[in-house]
């Protein structure tokens, strides 16, 4: 009898409609849904980097006067 009951309970289970059934892995569409939204994030992020470090213009060193060391004896 126990059984048939708790097959009859598992049955319905199956049945009851979407909104009364708990999401299997809910976490998991959480989980990557967050991943998706970093990596987004993270290229945004790495194609202004880029877009700055393109604009920075970095002036060449001037040949200086060479500074030598009298070396003693």
């Amino acid at each position: 009898m126990i059984n048939s009951r708790m097959t009859r309970e598992r049955a319905e289970g199956s049945f009851q409609p979407k909104g009364e059934r708990s999401d299997k892995g809910s976490a998991l569409r959480t989980i990557e849904a967050s991943r998706v939204l970093v990596q987004a994030k993270s290229a945004k992020l790495k194609e202004l980097r880029l877009a700055r470090d393109a604009t920075i213009v970095v002036a060449p060193d001037k040949p200086g006067k060479s500074r030598r060391t009298k070396q003693g004896a």
